[in-house]
């Protein structure tokens, strides 16, 4: 995976990275700034690979969870710093994604 930085697009806080989050591909918030993420085509595929495996036992087992290569999520570094990751693929208990709307 490759991610290039951009300088023209910046986020202070949590709350501005997601009302100005980008339409035009995936980012990032790290240490202020919005990172733009560029995946190569065998990381895509194997993003879309986990993805089908992770859905279909989900549906298979009838769990209570959202899978979705769509969602942002705050994370925290060890020192306290706030960041905003866009994974491949997330599993979120369906009752947590139900109450933050």
């Amino acid at each position: 995976m490759t991610t290039t930085v951009s300088t023209e697009k910046q986020a202070r806080s949590w709350s501005e990275f997601l009302d100005s989050y980008p339409e035009d591909g995936r980012y990032e918030w790290i240490d202020g700034e919005l990172v733009r993420i560029l995946a190569t085509r065998h990381h895509e595929d194997i993003a879309d690979f986990l993805y089908d495996v992770l859905k279909a036992h989900v549906d298979r087992h009838n769990f209570d969870y959202k899978v979705s290569g769509r969602i942002v999520i705050a994370t925290q570094t060890e020192d306290g710093r706030d960041r905003g990751r866009h994974p491949d693929v997330s599993v979120v208990d369906r009752a947590v994604w139900d109450a933050d709307r």
